[in-house]
């Protein structure tokens, strides 16, 4: 059994590029990562590819991350849901959780910056 077997399939989706390759950059070491730009496609990746846990943004374009783990939740409920967001509004972030029946747990910190050296090789642009 190799170790690309053994680790777990996570399953980022963005509609940003950037940030899904600075995703794939920081757990690539890891994890088995896929990337999707939106929901239809990540919709695909499901049904065709083992997925244990699945990072969404909440604002896209077309379908939202709301829409994504909602699509999980019926579909794929043994799949863990994060949503991620860099949306401000604070109460629409959590209206959005509740209505999709998610649990809001506070997460630590991430253990590095993402402008930080990459764990995977070369380093991350710093910003002044």
């Amino acid at each position: 059994m190799s170790t690309e077997d053994i680790r777990a399939n996570i399953l980022f989706v963005d509609d940003q590029q950037s940030i899904l390759r600075i995703l794939k950059k920081l757990f690539c070491k890891d994890y088995n990562v896929t990337t999707s730009e939106n929901v239809d496609d990540a919709i695909k990746i499901l049904n065709k590819t083992k997925i244990d846990v699945i990072v969404t943004d909440y604002e896209m374009p077309i379908k939202d991350g709301l829409y994504m783990l909602e699509y999980v939740n019926k579909n794929f409920n043994h799949i863990k849901k994060i949503m991620m967001t860099g949306n401000v509004e604070r109460d629409l972030v959590i209206d959005a959780i509740r209505d999709t029946r998610l649990s809001k747990r506070q997460l630590p910190s991430m253990p590095c910056s993402l402008h930080s050296r990459s764990r995977c090789g070369g380093a991350a642009k710093r910003q002044k």
